[in-house]
């Protein structure tokens, strides 16, 4: 197939080090697969408000004639934000829709026919310029530095071709004491500075949302300097916990802070976790109670959401109240858990689920309901047993024998979003062998079945067939992708390969990672991601045919750690340095 030569060099080029595998297992997935932010945003063929005919638009959920029209009469748009706001939609309204569109476009998208390199190892689709000429080369370098209680951090990207910012600088430094941090930084034109104290209990936080985010003039980051502030009071009473917590914030959020929560053992913990529209002015008060003996708790909010910053515009702030009651009993090997919970401005939802461990065998079962904008406390069950304008049920089977390892799940599961949704059905399984002590054969095999629309669009999920072939040991790790489909849609079929090697010499340590691919459209593509390296070397591997490969350099002396790296792709030629130390 065509293609062949790059996985001929690249095996080839692996087998040259004898090496040890990397102390991280390395994961390919799709784009759908992923927990990152990347899964929501990355979609292949958003409408170009600036450009899209007026049937294009019209496609876009929740458009008519009238939306349609403003936004021809106002365009151009620097932001998707923008235009949604002056067009009347609501926050929630605008998170939703903004995975579909785009003000410009992307070479990631249609990378033959746009010219220009857009900068950053990721993108939006939301840039406000096409850049006239493209770029051979960028250059990242990050930094990081700790000694004690002192830990500071320092990024430098260069991208020749950017308008705006060709060299971008971010930086922080932070102490950490017994209960609290402060820390300050920057981030090109924008500073700031933290403090947390009382390990949770109380906050306030004024700093961008990530020193090392990539650089972008949309989403995030074009809102501005976000503010935080939270309380939190809890309370042992008569053997429960009661607690009570006021919490404000300012554009920017991170989707990964909590609201107040609770575990068994009830103080601030993560088992309740508030989920907040990103980019919106929010305020929160939340109250509640947590009963260890049962394992049970109810937590009651009521939230208040304004426009984004920086845009002037009449629409309204959305208020929503709720309550959420929470369950998790446990008898023996089996655990219960679930959730019913109501805001004002939806129905009833939540889930049901039952989870026993067996010897060498464990089963789950789950079924869900949550409504679109149910931004309210979500119990922490299995990833896959539920999802923001979902509903379902879920079983997953795994089982162990010897050496041998055995799972799979069935999901069938339908988007809330109007009564012709289509339900989609999914089959997950996976073998994996230790074929000898150090060497591991895993087999996967997965299939997706969902016809008519998605959200307003046709054939999203289309039916397909994956197959995942993974072989491991000492030397060498190989990792094989194949996906079939059998109709046209956002996935279309594709192969990709990737082999990684590492040299331990002494206090050195050489490595090698590489890929390669092969697609048949502009929307088939396949995410490949490292763990326990930085977030910048995360990749989308474009349409059509192509490689890339990954060598570093590291050395260890006594705490010191210095990595050096240099990435070479078909799409997109980089080279950087990631220095890590630890004293």
């Amino acid at each position: 197939m065509p293609g062949v030569k790059y996985l001929s060099v690249l095996i080839f080029s692996a087998f040259i080090f004898p090496v040890f595998l990397f102390s991280e297992p390395l994961i390919i997935r799709e784009t759908e697969d992923t927990p990152d932010i990347l899964a929501h945003y990355l979609t292949e063929y958003p409408v170009n408000l600036n450009t899209a005919p007026v049937d294009s638009l019209l496609m876009i959920p929740g458009f008519d004639h009238i939306i349609a029209g403003n936004i021809i009469e106002n365009r151009p748009f620097r932001s998707v934000n923008s235009a949604l706001v002056e067009a009347g939609f609501s926050p929630a309204e605008i998170s939703n829709l903004i995975p579909y569109l785009t003000v410009s476009p992307s070479p990631r998208i249609i990378p033959e026919q746009v010219q220009g390199n857009f900068s950053s190892w990721i993108d939006y689709g939301n840039q406000p310029d096409v850049l006239e000429k493209p770029q051979p080369w960028d250059l990242k370098t990050n930094l990081f530095l700790r000694y004690r209680c002192y830990q500071t951090g320092w990024c430098f990207e260069q991208d020749r071709g950017e308008q705006k910012f060709p060299d971008l600088i971010n930086g922080y430094i932070e102490y950490q004491g017994t209960s609290f941090r402060v820390l300050g930084g920057t981030q090109q034109i924008k500073t700031g500075a933290g403090l947390l104290l009382g390990q949770g209990q109380f906050g306030l936080r004024l700093f961008p949302a990530s020193f090392f985010s990539a650089r972008g003039y949309s989403g995030s980051t074009e809102l501005g300097l976000p503010l935080g502030l939270f309380t939190q009071y809890s309370h042992n009473w008569l053997n429960s916990w009661v607690f009570a917590g006021v919490r404000f914030y300012d554009a920017i959020l991170d989707s990964n802070n909590q609201a107040t929560s609770l575990n068994t053992q009830g103080v601030h913990v993560s088992d309740l976790e508030i989920q907040r529209s990103r980019n919106f002015r929010t305020t929160e008060i939340d109250a509640g109670l947590y009963i260890p003996a049962v394992n049970a708790g109810v937590l009651v909010t009521s939230q208040h959401y304004s426009h984004p910053l920086l845009i002037t515009s009449s629409v309204p702030a959305s208020n929503q109240t709720g309550f959420a009651l929470l369950f998790k009993p446990a008898f023996h090997n089996t655990e219960i858990f679930g959730e019913l919970a109501k805001i004002s401005t939806g129905p009833l939802g939540g889930y049901l689920g039952v989870l026993s461990n067996f010897n060498k065998f464990r089963l789950l079962m789950a079924a869900r309901h949550y409504q679109k904008d149910f931004y309210l406390p979500t119990s922490n069950p299995p990833s896959e047993t539920r999802g923001e304008n979902e509903e379902g049920i879920y079983l997953e089977v795994k089982t162990l024998y010897t050496r041998i390892k055995f799972s799979t799940f069935f999901n069938y599961s339908r988007e809330v979003v109007s009564p012709s949704s289509n339900w989609r059905t999914e089959i997950h399984s996976e073998l994996s062998s230790n074929i000898e002590s150090k060497t591991n054969l895993s087999l996967s095999y997965r299939f997706q079945s969902k016809k008519g629309e998605s959200s307003g669009f046709p054939g999203i999920y289309p039916t397909r067939h994956q197959i995942r072939i993974d072989l491991q040991n000492e030397f060498i790790d190989i990792y094989y992708l194949k996906c079939i489909a059998t109709d046209s849609g956002f996935y279309n079929q594709g192969d990709a390969v990737a082999v990684q090697t590492r040299l331990n010499l002494n206090k050195f340590s050489l490595g090698l990672f590489g890929a390669a691919y092969q697609t048949d459209s502009y929307a088939s593509r396949v995410y490949l991601y490292k763990p326990g390296l930085p977030q910048t070397i995360n990749y989308i591997i474009a349409s059509g045919e192509g490689s890339f490969a990954r060598l570093y350099l590291s050395y260890q002396w006594g705490n010191y750690r210095i990595k050096a790296y240099t990435d070479f792709n078909t799409r997109e030629n980089f080279s950087g340095v990631y220095i890590h130390a630890t004293i």
